[in-house]
């Protein structure tokens, strides 16, 4: 499935590894997380009929004890994936492209800072 080959994209990024470990989840974050870490999630499954084409949409959310953390592990996912391509887990991904971030605010939790971003990912099976 695509978001293997986007995760093990992530986890490829020598620079967000050397932050997150291998704390990048699919689809939801385990119970007693460990921050930094990244979580990635479908949220709109588009795909041709006629022709081999998908270009769903995913949310990555970056998570960390500060601010300023959270900030570096989402420009490392950005410098990952925005406007990359190529074979990725036997994929062919024609484009990658962030269409939104935001912080979200986690009032239940004061320690707890969290950044969303929206990708389209346009591949083709191989």
């Amino acid at each position: 499935m695509i978001e293997y080959a986007i995760k093990q994209k992530l986890l490829a990024r020598t620079q967000l590894k050397a932050l997150v470990s291998n704390r990048i989840y699919y689809p939801h974050l385990p119970q007693d997380v460990i921050y930094p870490c990244v979580n990635l999630f479908l949220i709109s499954g588009f795909r041709h009929n006629d022709v081999d084409i998908g270009y769903p949409v995913y949310q990555i959310d970056g998570f960390g004890s500060s601010y300023a953390q959270v900030i570096e592990v989402m420009r490392e996912v950005k410098n990952a994936v925005n406007k990359q391509g190529g074979i990725w887990s036997g994929y062919n991904v024609i484009n990658m492209i962030l269409l939104n971030e935001l912080d979200i605010d986690e009032p239940s939790d004061s320690s707890l800072f969290h950044r969303s971003a929206d990708y389209k990912i346009i591949y083709k099976d191989i």
